[in-house]
């Protein structure tokens, strides 16, 4: 799009969509993402997580690395957890690299919650379509449910992808029609939100 084509992120066609071409599989951050990463390093820098929770593909993980670096030399463990990935099925781009490369790739993070496995059985679940936007969120929601309500820190980074944030942001959490909060995420942009659960 930035060079002036058009085309329909849902087409199948490599030869028309960039985004499903095997060669971008678990696409790793760009010179300009890791230079936005990097450009969050002070504010994140002021954060005191306990824990930092990331996506497992490769430009969530770099991005991680690259913001909180100084939690990481300070020993703030890096879990890896699939239930913050980006949209699953079609897009290329989503399909996790096979774990074991992907631990070696990044020794520094804890893959043991991983349960995709080499051939990312996640996103093989329907690799012809993009997951619809009400799985998505089930996803989402069950991540904050049944993951993260359950741990013992008060102060949790999460890094993971706009897509899925967008949509915890405007249909998973109640943020209050607050723009600041439901907007679309930069890349590497930080925002810091106290969540509330309710049981019921």
């Amino acid at each position: 799009r930035g060079f002036g084509k058009d085309f329909d992120i849902d087409d199948p066609d490599p030869a028309i969509n960039p985004f499903v071409k095997p060669e971008i599989q678990d696409s790793p951050l760009t010179h300009k993402g890791r230079q936005e990463a990097a450009s969050q390093r002070t504010g994140a820098g002021m954060l005191n997580p306990e824990v930092i929770i990331v996506s497992p593909l490769h430009r969530a993980v770099q991005t991680a690395l690259i913001s909180f670096a100084d939690h990481y030399e300070n020993g703030i463990p890096f879990v890896a957890h699939e239930g913050c990935r980006e949209q699953l099925g079609l897009l290329t781009c989503n399909k996790a690299m096979p774990l074991s490369q992907t631990i070696a790739d990044f020794p520094q993070v804890n893959f043991d919650l991983c349960t995709a496995g080499e051939n990312d059985s996640l996103w093989n679940k329907n690799p012809t379509v993009r997951e619809d936007p009400i799985h998505e969120a089930n996803r989402a929601y069950e991540f904050l449910t049944n993951f993260l309500m359950g741990r013992s820190e008060t102060e949790i980074a999460v890094v993971c992808h706009s897509a899925w944030l967008f949509s915890v942001c405007n249909v998973v959490i109640d943020c209050g029609g607050d723009e600041s909060v439901e907007s679309w995420f930069g890349t590497g942009e930080i925002r810091s939100l106290k969540i509330s659960f309710h049981k019921q």
